[in-house]
């Protein structure tokens, strides 16, 4: 099942795939990438670059994360992969993070520490 717009779910995909890589049909990854990336951006693009290409396709698993996921919570980049628990299986990225899941991280952690973005305590009068 698709989750985006977009015929190829590049947040499988690492830089070397789609620079080397053909679709079923022909066309280049390359292409089809820089394609979906200036749709989304609305930027010129610079596919010669290696530094630059790697740079639009974490911009590009960025976004798209931030698209699909409707937690109220981010994590900070570092924290990406970050166990739920000591010793769970279940690591927690910014695909996979729920409200659940950043209330059960919260009992370790505070929010400032690993979450960009987080919901502000309401202040009682």
């Amino acid at each position: 099942m698709e989750t985006n717009s977009y015929k190829y779910n590049w947040e499988d995909y690492d830089i070397e795939k789609i620079i080397g890589g053909v679709a079923p049909d022909g066309t280049r990854l390359l292409k089809l990438f820089l394609i979906d990336y200036t749709a989304l951006f609305k930027e010129v693009v610079n596919p010669s670059c290696s530094k630059c290409m790697n740079n639009y396709l974490s911009n590009f698993k960025l976004k798209t994360y931030e698209m699909k996921n409707n937690s109220q919570y981010r994590l900070k980049e570092k924290y990406n992969g970050i166990p739920l628990n000591f010793g769970s299986p279940i690591l927690v990225n910014n695909s996979n993070l729920t409200d659940e899941y950043a209330l059960e991280l919260l009992k370790n952690h505070t929010a400032e520490a690993i979450f960009d973005k987080f919901p502000k305590a309401k202040k009682s009068n």
